[in-house]
């Protein structure tokens, strides 16, 4: 279970590297990522804490199977599985923040800039007549 969780969380690291540079190439060309760098920063954060949760959920198993009661010890590793789980998903949340935050930016900002090369498209009397005859 442990070697799953793990490989769980080295997808989730190896996202928050690509988006790492894919943050970092757009920031070299101006584009502010400072939302999209905070969410990366809360999902590597995330990342750590359940490497930890993993490792220390690991250790209260071998405890458990060596207890005096081990179906009472299974009941509190039950619930540091599913805090390690929700932080896991925490942190995948966080990458696809942003991600979604990336994209929102880039996409603000071509649009802002295809409005100001664009002329505007205006009608008048004149021109609609024109077509209509």
């Amino acid at each position: 279970m442990s070697e799953r969780l793990h490989a769980i969380v080295d997808r989730i690291s190896r996202l928050g590297e690509r988006i790492s540079s894919r943050i970092e190439k757009f920031s070299n060309k101006g584009i502010d990522t400072a939302k999209a760098e905070v969410f990366l920063a809360e999902s590597k954060i995330k990342t750590k804490q359940a490497n930890f949760k993993i490792d220390k959920t690991k250790q209260a198993i071998i405890t458990a199977i060596e207890s005096e009661n081990p179906k009472e010890a299974f009941k509190n590793i039950r619930s540091l599985i599913e805090d390690t789980i929700n932080t896991i998903r925490d942190s995948h949340k966080s990458i696809v923040d942003s991600v979604k935050e990336l994209r929102f930016t880039i996409e603000k900002r071509s649009v802002s800039s295809t409005n100001t090369t664009l002329p505007s498209k205006t009608t008048d009397a004149s021109t609609t007549n024109q077509t209509k005859k």
